[in-house]
């Protein structure tokens, strides 16, 4: 496949972007935040547990603010929100034919998967242990997912997250922590 000046230039724009926003998602990752900085305790709903060990949580929902370039709100990862998030991957349609996401448009949604979903598209079938939610008040909302390569895939997808968003944007319960 051969790109253009431009679209390479878009390309590296756009991995560098999201190198960035992974950076500041998943801190914990290198160890740069400590585990108690970065987590709230809750009493809200129990959270989703990982499959390889029943006691171990999932790791924390985590909403990115573009604009503000941070991670502004974390809450537990429930099975309600894997619920949702099941239903983002049920409904992809494709894959998005869009380059760039916007660096200031709105927010970024990390849920990590309690299971690895099975993505299936035309040319491509992977699995993915993670979903990120690109959510921009005045855009179609785009799914980023990555394979166990790291291969990162922006999709389009038909599931409404309006409700979700809403939810998620309420102000916190007084006395929780938040970022």
């Amino acid at each position: 496949m051969n790109f253009s000046a431009t679209q390479v230039k878009l390309l590296r724009n756009i991995c560098a972007l999201l190198c960035a926003v992974l950076l500041v998602i998943m801190p914990n990752v290198a160890g740069a935040i400590p585990k108690n900085q970065h987590t709230m305790q809750t009493s809200v709903a129990a959270p989703a547990v990982s499959p390889e060990g029943a006691s171990q949580p999932l790791p924390q929902v985590q909403l990115f603010d573009m604009q503000q370039e941070r991670i502004v709100k974390t809450l537990p990862n429930t099975p309600a929100v894997q619920a949702e998030a099941a239903k983002w991957l049920q409904s992809v349609t494709g894959l998005s034919p869009q380059l760039n996401i916007g660096s200031k448009c709105g927010y970024i949604v990390r849920i990590a998967l309690a299971n690895p979903f099975q993505v299936k598209l035309p040319r491509i079938d992977f699995q993915t242990n993670d979903v990120f939610l690109i959510y921009c008040p005045d855009k179609k909302p785009l799914l980023l997912v990555f394979t166990p390569e790291r291969k990162p895939f922006l999709l389009e997808f038909k599931h409404n997250v309006q409700p979700f968003m809403e939810e998620l944007m309420k102000p916190m319960l007084p006395g929780a922590e938040q970022q």
